[in-house]
């Protein structure tokens, strides 16, 4: 019984591997069909997309099938020479032993999209052809792969990566395959120093766009189009290059505004910026960004956009924009208040002080030309009717006409705000970190105020202040500068 069932599992062994083994040849066989067995006549150019039928049809694969069928569609809207030269690119593929699927399905659909979604003009066709066959001659795999993958997408659907729901097209404007040869030419160098407003030197920027070489699409006045499971969003009519190989976009000039979040007020100028294009994600510094309802006027800074799922509008925290420098002035902040600092706007109702420099900003409450208190912080952030601000320094002035006295300040190097706008209400609560212990200094009354809660209704003279242990508010403490204990 035991050398029966031996017998028997070595019979089935056998059989599967008779099997394994024949199968193993049949794809061998397949893939020596699509490597190797194509045939061209190049003296009759009328039997060409025929000889391309029979090979795409032997593959067996639908998508080989159509790609065959298709470019035989688009033939006779070729010009002579362009027949004979994809006919020597096809020889020459066949030569280097392209395999049928995915190159020369890639290389005849894209030809037959070109031609009939595409409207490419003859010229056009011809920049085509030779970057093709310098992609070819290269003999770059990694080249060779992303020239055709990348360039087949292109004239199929006008996009330049689609994969697990994001898109990315170039849409309107025109385009134009090229080749670039790389500047080789060393760098010029501006030695010719630049001042501010201030006299002070101005620090000298470097370029960091990446050199344009190799085989590129050259667009220019197109629409970038972002397209995700969340929403579309476009940088309008900007121009710049497509580098097959490494799939990098880099561009100039172009619009890009907030109408996927319903402001289309909102937008940002486009200088001089680079991605790649597989991330769905978008960066540029020296963007000029415009919001009239709340800018006093436009500010220079950085762009940043990622294609993040979110709920609903007020989820949403790109496209983001954060300002390069505390130089923002702002519009409608609430009665009697000046801000000078920083800007951030992420998404569509998120905005803050943020600044690409990472510097103070501040905001200061004016009334009849008088300063009534002066906040510095990194951080505010405003709300239709708060602003708030996690650190803060305060600087309350006592006196009228005191903008410069120092001797009628209440000061506090950092505790919590809460600023309400409708009702005017100033409102200071103690850190719970390192500053709970710091106690307001006065200048004026030469004591120190330790207090919780500083509290003040701006209408009012009247500023109130105290301790709060668990439920119970208590009196605030004061002491005496000048006060001493030997004990």
């Amino acid at each position: 019984m035991f050398q029966t069932t031996i017998n028997h599992t070595n019979f089935l062994f056998t059989h599967q591997l008779r099997y394994f083994l024949l199968m193993l040849v049949c794809c061998m066989c397949v893939n020596n069909v699509f490597a190797q067995s194509f045939k061209v006549n190049s003296e009759n150019t009328a039997d060409f997309p025929k000889d391309v039928n029979t090979f795409m049809e032997a593959s067996k694969n639908p998508n080989a099938i159509k790609a065959g069928k298709d470019f035989e569609g688009v033939w006779g809207n070729l010009s002579e020479s362009q027949q004979k030269q994809i006919i020597a690119i096809a020889k020459k593929m066949a030569a280097k032993k392209f395999k049928a699927v995915p190159f020369f399905v890639q290389f005849f659909s894209g030809l037959a999209s070109g031609v009939s979604k595409l409207s490419m003009a003859s010229g056009e066709i011809d920049k085509l052809l030779m970057v093709t066959e310098k992609v070819i001659d290269k003999n770059d795999a990694r080249l060779t792969t992303a020239f055709f993958e990348a360039g087949s997408l292109f004239l199929d659907r006008r996009a330049l990566f689609a994969a697990r729901g994001n898109r990315l097209y170039a849409l309107e404007g025109s385009f134009s395959f090229d080749w670039k040869e790389g500047d080789t030419a060393p760098a010029v160098i501006d030695t010719v120093v630049a001042y501010d407003a201030n006299g002070r030197p101005i620090e000298p920027t470097t370029s960091t766009q990446p050199e344009i070489a190799g085989p590129v699409l050259v667009f220019k006045d197109i629409n970038l189009v972002f397209a995700s499971n969340p929403d579309s969003v476009q940088l309008q009519k900007t121009s710049g290059s497509f580098m097959f190989k490494d799939r990098i976009f880099v561009g100039k000039s172009g619009k890009f505004d907030w109408s996927n979040l319903g402001k289309p007020e909102v937008y940002a100028d486009f200088q001089e910026y680079s991605f790649n294009t597989k991330a769905a994600r978008l960066h540029a510094e020296n963007v000029t960004f415009h919001y009239d309802s709340v800018l006093v006027k436009p500010a220079n800074g950085v762009f940043d956009f990622e294609a993040k799922s979110h709920k609903g509008i007020k989820d949403a925290v790109f496209p983001r924009f954060t300002s390069q420098d505390n130089d923002v002035s702002l519009k409608n902040i609430g009665q009697n208040l000046v801000y000078q600092g920083g800007f951030s706007l992420s998404g569509s109702n998120k905005f803050t002080s943020s600044n690409a420099l990472n510097k103070f900003s501040t905001l200061s409450y004016l009334e009849k030309d008088s300063l009534k208190f002066k906040l510095s912080s990194r951080i505010f952030e405003f709300k239709d009717s708060l602003i708030t601000s996690p650190s803060t320094a305060i600087f309350i002035y006592n006196y009228k006409n005191a903008m410069d006295r120092r001797d009628s300040v209440i000061y506090h190097p950092s505790v919590v705000l809460k600023y309400t706008k409708n009702s005017k209400i100033l409102q200071l609560n103690r850190q719970n970190n390192g500053s709970r212990n710091v106690p307001y200094a006065n200048y004026h009354h030469k004591v120190d105020m330790r207090v919780d809660v500083l509290k003040w209704l701006m209408d009012s003279t009247k500023i109130e202040m105290y301790m709060i242990r668990g439920r119970d508010s208590l009196p605030a403490l004061f002491v005496s500068i000048f006060y001493f204990n030997e004990r």
